[in-house]
């Protein structure tokens, strides 16, 4: 698993994909994490991630699990894109 390549975090991560495409790091380890802010889940082409809504757990049919955000724990986040 590649680590964070930001500066100054060496968080361990696993990459997902949102609905819409985009690419969501997820912590490494997360998985089943009560504090966990998305729910994942696997596909035939890897980690898809959604965020969860507060209160929502994830969906256990879909054979979802919680995981977090890295940019939730990362030491060094990258500043927001303004648009």
């Amino acid at each position: 698993m590649p680590p964070c390549r930001q500066s100054g975090c060496d968080g361990q991560i696993v990459w997902a994909k949102t609905p819409a495409g985009a690419n969501m790091p997820i912590d490494k380890g997360s998985a089943g994490a009560p504090e966990g802010n998305l729910a994942v889940r696997r596909s035939g082409e890897g980690l898809i991630a959604r965020v969860l809504k507060n209160g929502e757990e994830p969906d256990k049919v879909k054979a979802e699990w919680s995981g977090v955000c890295h940019w939730a724990t990362c030491k060094n986040p990258p500043q927001r894109r303004r648009p």
